[in-house]
């Protein structure tokens, strides 16, 4: 009888057991972290879960079919998540085309689950290693949990490791456009992954540059046909129906907050300008007392007595009453709206032209220390944070996991660019690392977790690396010694 073979390159084995494994986890969270039937949120038939932001890819969809009309297609959100589910939509109920798409998210789950492991064994040629990365994987069950998640995430992650696995060992004619497609549907679901095409056209320029110039003309017109022909659609529908020429969405915040009689995006540009988290501006639409920013802050347009103030204004604003529980007219409350305005905005520009260090420095610095350190589960355990001891213990531990991992994988890049062992994958997995946390952070001054999800996999992937460095006890040598770690790349 013919033995087994267990050879990571036994692709078919391989595939079989991560999608076993994943299958497993897949279950265990629709059974145990899906959107309930009487939760505020909810969508009958589906057993994932869904978010807030759910709607927003979706229910433009539903207007679609509803009202027949396409320029729900070209609204806020671009259709890479929408698309997929109005063609499923034509035969499939709402909550039935949702659970398709969250099978579809664990079968490409499950190949990239394989991918990284495979990845991690072509680099270290161990077998040990390709077995601590396929099971080390599950220490990071955010990934899996939003598997289970009608949102972005699971795609944008398995699409990215996917498309650079294949670009790395697998460029082909064929894979040159499953590249280019899968690309496109990654900026489609989120447009942040736009310059991602750059970077992938730099790489096989530079690997490929030896086979001629006709080779790459071919090559770069199947790389980009994908996005020619989708953002073309989307450029046409925008200029069609809203006559405007929009490359990407034109926002990253829901429609909601750029009413022009709203001071909404003006209190978040405030508080972005003095590093604090736009949902930190409860204070000003609460009753507590006690005003919360560091009074560094301050410039000579604003003091505390002022926020104090602008606080008042804003409850007037938002409740409509006055501080004796008088009414007021909409149209005063438009005004107030303007007024606020204007005073978010001369605060904002007080601390750009006053505070420089806090603006140029601080603020973006104080978001990137968030983002490393935010909590990966926040969203996975809910109300459980606080009222079961053993699941917050595991909550800390899966959190603290994910820290480690971020240090570890920037502490590799540092050692591979010591060691001038950063060769074009090795740069280009680097480069797309760095390039999340600073687009993220330093640009967006957001520290939500969620945006990192497309990347932990590369992060996992540079860990178990160095951990194996460590236990090969070559971790000195790497200051003596070139060439440790390579990439045999076509």
């Amino acid at each position: 009888m013919r033995k087994l073979e267990i050879n990571p390159e036994n692709w078919k084995f391989w595939l079989i057991v991560a999608f076993l494994l994943k299958f497993v986890v897949f279950i265990f969270f629709i059974l145990f972290f899906s959107t309930k039937p009487d939760d505020i949120i909810n969508i009958k038939g589906f057993i994932g879960y869904i978010s807030n932001d759910t709607s927003s890819y979706i229910q433009p969809i539903e207007n679609l079919i509803h009202h027949k009309d396409f320029s729900f297609l070209f609204q806020y959100r671009m259709f890479g998540y929408g698309l997929p589910y109005y063609l499923l939509r034509f035969v499939f109920e709402s909550g039935t085309s949702l659970n398709i798409i969250i099978f579809i998210q664990y079968i490409f789950a499950s190949i990239s689950l394989y991918l990284l492991a495979l990845f991690a064994f072509r680099i270290v040629n161990r077998f040990k290693i390709f077995i601590i990365t396929f099971l080390g994987y599950f220490l990071f069950p955010i990934i899996s949990f939003y598997d289970i998640a009608a949102l972005t995430e699971s795609f944008t992650s398995s699409f990215m490791l996917i498309s650079v696995f294949l670009l790395v060992y697998k460029r082909t004619t064929f894979n040159i456009v499953i590249i280019g497609i899968l690309l496109t549907w990654m900026a489609f679901l989120r447009p942040v992954c736009f310059p991602l095409f750059l970077l992938f056209f730099l790489y096989f320029i530079i690997k490929d540059y030896k086979k001629g110039i006709l080779h790459l003309i071919r090559y770069s017109i199947l790389f980009f046909l994908p996005l020619i022909l989708f953002e073309g659609v989307w450029i046409a529908g925008n200029y069609h129906y809203k006559n405007k020429i929009n490359l990407t969405t034109p926002t990253i915040f829901h429609p909601v907050y750029l009413n022009e009689k709203m001071h909404s995006m003006d209190m978040i540009h405030f508080l972005q300008s003095i590093g604090e988290e736009w949902e930190n501006n409860v204070w000003f639409y609460s009753n507590t007392k006690n005003c919360p920013y560091d009074k560094n802050i301050f410039t000579s347009k604003f003091n505390k007595d002022t926020l104090i103030n602008m606080k008042k204004d804003i409850l007037i604003a938002q409740d409509g009453l006055t501080s004796f529980n008088n009414a007021i007219s909409d149209s005063i409350r438009i005004a107030k709206n303007i007024q606020i305005k204007k005073k978010l905005k001369e605060y904002t520009n007080s601390v750009k032209m006053e505070k420089k260090i806090i603006y140029y420095f601080y603020s973006p610095l104080k978001f990137l220390s968030r983002l490393i350190f935010s909590s990966s589960t926040y969203r996975m355990f809910g109300e459980y944070n606080t009222t079961n001891k053993w699941l917050l213990v595991f909550r800390y531990f899966v959190d603290f996991c994910f820290w480690v991992t971020q240090i570890l994988s920037f502490l590799f890049i540092i050692i591979l660019i010591i060691n001038h062992n950063l060769n074009a994958p090795f740069l280009l997995i680097s480069l797309i690392l760095i390039y999340f946390y600073f687009i993220h952070a330093i640009i967006f001054k957001s520290n939500d977790f969620r945006y990192l999800i497309p990347i932990i996999t590369f992060e996992i992937l540079y860990s178990f690396c160095l951990i194996n460095m460590l236990k090969q006890k070559i971790f000195i040598e790497i200051f003596k010694k070139r060439n440790i770690l390579h990439i045999n790349s076509n």
